[in-house]
């Protein structure tokens, strides 16, 4: 039973104390899920990545920033976070298979911490301001007020394909969790432009083979149709290591780490085997130059099945994202196929807002151009409207205009007035509508401006970092193993 009490001050309200926690568990639990633990399907960002990458833009983005002075920024401005967990996520986000920032310094490894943010720097990664923060959409985008409500951020950043699925992404919830594997980038685009082109989803789906990672190996074939048709699955995958014959005995050389493979454990785990004999010696010789290598040399044979077993991981994974539905966020699990359909009528609305809002652009400089072709065609009469008392209501008469129209006349300067040229008045007038009109086209078949859209993206990423578009996991057939 509720009662109230109220005074000038405030009201105040009485409830049963477990009405109340189910109420703030709720509340809180809300907050936990949506602005902290699952990424958005528009971006495939996390509030914290998102706050990142907007704090290096607000800093220009494009020049090398001390790290300590980005995430203080974002702490400041727009993340609760404290320093060292979002020093933590931007050292994660230059760590990516595909990265966000582009790091100076050491931002550690496998087998390497990260150096302290004040030693670092970072800017945004040239295919992230490509793929997402240097798109004109960004003016069309909604935005929001800070936590504080003194600044405006992006509710999600607008992207070119569905980055959702290109790195690997864990959260952890209130009664809710998500765990993506990371896709290939080349095999996603070609899945999208697929789609965009034939409208078959299935035919799009069949372009993603399956999930990447790092130089590793998937030893799972038949799960990794079950995870991309649900998003829920297992993959069982497998460090990069081959045998190899040394001088005086054989060794197993491992070169690429499978995801969540901790080096630190392994090495533990193998000198725990050589004090007991089963291996000769271990060599961790990871190096700029040789890339990962960790060298584990043995007599007997039977040792290696034992070795192999600990460079085996099998990650479960759960595809939960966030989607907007009726103007609130739902967190949805949803395969590859769900999610490309998704995505592309998001990034639809986004082109045709974008289209639209450079359409508003041109016509406005049509107007303009077409007022200027006007007076000019009769300066005499203008010239005699700027020498009358209200030179305002006059051009308004004279001209037959309103009166903004009126004050856009008023804030020419004269001398330009007489010296413009109606015949290229005429031809800009004409080049104005052409562009309007290729643009309307644009909004009507939005698709075809995604697909031009990615393609150039693609040939971008060709030119300059196609050791990005390149697969990196190999899939063995069932009964290799």
């Amino acid at each position: 039973m509720k009662t109230e009490s109220k005074n000038e001050a405030a009201v105040i309200k009485t409830q049963d104390a477990s009405d109340f926690v189910r109420y703030a568990m709720k509340r809180y639990g809300n907050e936990v899920n949506y602005n902290r633990a699952l990424p958005r399907i528009e971006d495939g960002l996390k509030p914290i990545q998102r706050f990142l990458l907007w704090s290096s833009l607000d800093m220009g983005g494009d020049k090398f920033v001390k790290s300590a002075k980005i995430t203080g920024h974002c702490i400041a401005s727009y993340s609760p976070h404290a320093d060292a967990a979002t020093y933590g996520s931007m050292v994660n986000m230059v760590n990516e298979t595909y990265p966000y920032f582009e790091p100076q310094g050491n931002f550690g490894g496998p087998t390497t911490e990260a150096a302290a943010p004040r030693y670092t720097e970072a800017r945004i990664h040239p295919m992230a301001r490509k793929m997402m923060v240097d798109l004109p959409d960004m003016k069309v985008i909604p935005y929001e007020d800070n936590y504080d409500d003194t600044k405006k951020q992006p509710v999600f950043l607008p992207c070119l394909i569905p980055n959702i699925l290109l790195n690997s992404s864990l959260g952890i919830g209130l009664a809710i969790s998500t765990k993506f594997p990371g896709f290939n980038l080349g095999e996603v685009s070609d899945a999208l432009i697929t789609y965009l082109k034939t409208n078959d989803i299935e035919k799009a789906v069949k372009k993603v083979l399956a999930p990447d990672d790092k130089k590793c190996k998937i030893l799972s074939e038949s799960e990794i149709e079950t995870l991309i048709k649900t998003g829920c699955g297992s993959v069982l995958w497998e460090c990069d290591y081959h045998i190899e014959q040394l001088k005086k005995r054989k060794a197993v050389v491992i070169t690429g780490y499978c995801p969540e493979f901790s080096v630190k454990s392994f090495l533990k785990r193998c000198e725990k085997m050589k004090d007991e004999d089963e291996i000769y010696t271990i060599r961790n010789e990871t190096s700029a130059k040789n890339g990962d290598r960790i060298v584990i040399e043995f007599d007997n044979e039977d040792v290696v099945p034992k070795i192999v077993k600990l460079l085996r991981k099998k990650i479960t994974y759960k595809m939960t994202c966030l989607v907007e539905e009726n103007g609130e966020p739902n967190a949805k699990t949803m395969g590859v196929g769900d999610i490309l359909t998704t995505w592309t009528e998001i990034r639809k609305k986004i082109v045709i807002a974008t289209i639209a809002e450079q359409m508003q652009h041109l016509q406005e400089r049509k107007s303009r151009e077409s007022l200027k072709l006007k007076v000019v065609l009769d300066l005499p009469k203008l010239l005699k409207c700027l020498e009358a008392v209200d030179t305002e209501s006059e051009l308004m008469k004279q001209f037959v205009m309103s009166q903004d129209e009126a004050k856009m006349i008023l804030d020419m300067r004269v001398d330009n007035l007489k010296n413009s040229d109606t015949e290229k008045l005429k031809k800009k007038i004409i080049e104005l509508e052409s562009e309007i009109a290729t643009l309307q086209a644009d909004a009507n078949n939005p698709s075809k401006v995604m697909i031009e859209q990615v393609g150039d993206f693609v040939k971008y990423m060709k030119k300059e970092f196609p050791e990005l578009l390149a697969r990196k996991s190999t899939v063995l057939k069932e009964g290799v193993i």
